[in-house]
């Protein structure tokens, strides 16, 4: 019986503390605006450019370093909301350390940018040691 006691007042007190709300969430700052954005899109291709490639990240930040960021579906195609201005745009399997492409784009308020195929190859950026060990044999 004492533990359906100790649930209820641990339940009551979540309670409490969750519904206790944050003031400055409620109160509007009349100097705020909306995030104006645009939108990226592109197709994620192989180095060789005849390979789509799905599932590859594709992301950027703004000036707080808040990132921005979708994946290629399995024909390559993407879609990235990002905001206003001129910002490097990421594209890379994994981590990035074998395959990855940087662009530079010009983010426009409410307008979509198609980035060609020839900027969005993956660049392989590691060497493949197996590929050197075959050549000195």
């Amino acid at each position: 019986m004492k533990k359906h006691y100790l649930f209820i007042l641990l339940c009551i007190f979540t309670l409490f503390i969750n519904c206790r709300g944050d003031e400055s969430a409620t109160v509007s700052d009349p100097g705020s605006t909306a995030v104006k954005t645009g939108k990226l899109t592109g197709k994620v291709m192989s180095q060789n450019g005849t390979k789509p490639i799905g599932g590859a990240s594709v992301f950027t930040f703004d000036e707080k370093y808040k990132i921005y960021y979708t994946t290629s579906d399995a024909e390559g195609n993407f879609s990235l909301e990002a905001p206003v201005g001129n910002h490097t745009i990421h594209i890379q399997t994994g981590n990035g350390s074998n395959f990855r492409t940087e662009i530079s784009a010009q983010v426009k308020d409410n307008e979509t940018l198609a980035l060609d195929a020839s900027q969005t190859k993956l660049n392989q950026v590691a060497n493949c040691l197996c590929k050197r060990n075959l050549r000195s044999n």
